[in-house]
């Protein structure tokens, strides 16, 4: 996708299908509705996510410092 197609989608001047908008929101991570928000800013769209993935990505992040432990009480 060109930076002007997304630019003249921004300005309204192109509509996107469906599946551009499904394309676009899951590289951007976030729900489609975001992109018709008109209260959605980047900050918005931020902290969402972070809300929403905030669980998970502690449990990862115990779960590798316990892997880093785990190795170097294996190397004592």
């Amino acid at each position: 996708m060109s930076t002007s197609y997304i630019g003249d989608m921004e300005a309204r001047e192109r509509f996107p299908s469906a599946e551009t908008i499904d394309k676009i929101a899951l590289a951007l991570k976030i729900s489609p509705s975001v992109l018709f928000d008109e209260n959605a800013s980047p900050g918005n769209i931020k902290e969402s996510f972070r809300i929403k993935y905030k669980k998970s990505l502690q449990t990862k992040l115990s779960e590798e410092v316990q892997k880093a432990i785990d190795s170097v009480c294996n190397q004592i």
